[in-house]
């Protein structure tokens, strides 16, 4: 007896599309989420400097330059540019899965320069921190108050499961005919407990690293 097998058959070892898009999102969730946090505090360290130094600082062109800026500032805001990009790329990577980085990484940029603004004008006598800063900490602040009114666990989980699963808000909405159809409705799944485990900790776990990662940098910077 002879079987005859038609087609390609795909080996056994081969992950299945569901795991190679779990892993391909988790990475581009812990890629956005540790590159932020690098950028943030470069940017920080660029500002503390200048902040030391009165609040202003110059470095090239043909005129005779007052103060002279940090010989780190130039490379730190390079890099700091550079890794924004990857944070975009990384969170484009994850496809909807995990913490959103858009509204976090406003609430970081602007909340935490409106600290160090404020911070600024107590500890170093920053005369334009008492305004700037409190104009920081609003816009960080009221922006996100709406995002959570209006959608809580999607800022916090996502639009989709690691595997690409599309979560729903909640089942009388998304059956309504008004907004999706039965059959797509029935594709649509709960958050899990392992979801919200896994969208929290990823984005936790990454900010934690970058952050340790930029301020080693740092450190090794200004001590060599």
């Amino acid at each position: 007896m002879t079987t005859i097998l038609v087609g390609n058959p795909t080996p056994s070892t081969a992950p299945v599309p569901s795991l190679r898009s779990a892993i391909r999102r988790i990475i581009g969730s812990f890629l956005a989420f540790f590159a932020f946090p690098v950028s943030f505090v470069l940017l920080c360290a660029v500002g503390v400097s200048t902040a030391n130094l009165g609040g202003s600082c110059a470095s090239g062109g043909p005129y005779q330059i007052a103060v002279e800026c940090p010989e780190t500032d130039g490379p730190f805001v390079a890099a700091a540019v550079i890794l924004i990009f990857v944070a975009i790329f990384g969170y484009a990577l994850a496809g909807g899965f995990g913490v959103s980085l858009l509204p976090v990484g406003w609430l970081v940029l602007f909340g935490g320069f409106g600290a160090l603004f404020i911070v600024g004008f107590f500890a170093m006598g920053l005369s334009s921190g008492i305004i700037v800063g409190p104009v920081f900490l609003l816009m960080a602040i009221v922006p996100i108050g709406f995002m959570l009114l209006a959608a809580p666990r999607a800022l916090f989980l996502g639009k989709v499961r690691a595997s690409g699963a599309q979560y729903y808000e909640n089942e009388k909405t998304y059956n309504s005919l008004l907004l999706i159809n039965p059959a797509k409705a029935a594709s649509l799944v709960k958050p899990r407990a392992l979801d919200w485990a896994l969208s929290l900790g990823v984005a936790a776990v990454a900010m934690t690293s970058g952050v340790f990662a930029a301020l080693a940098i740092v450190a090794a910077v200004h001590a060599g």
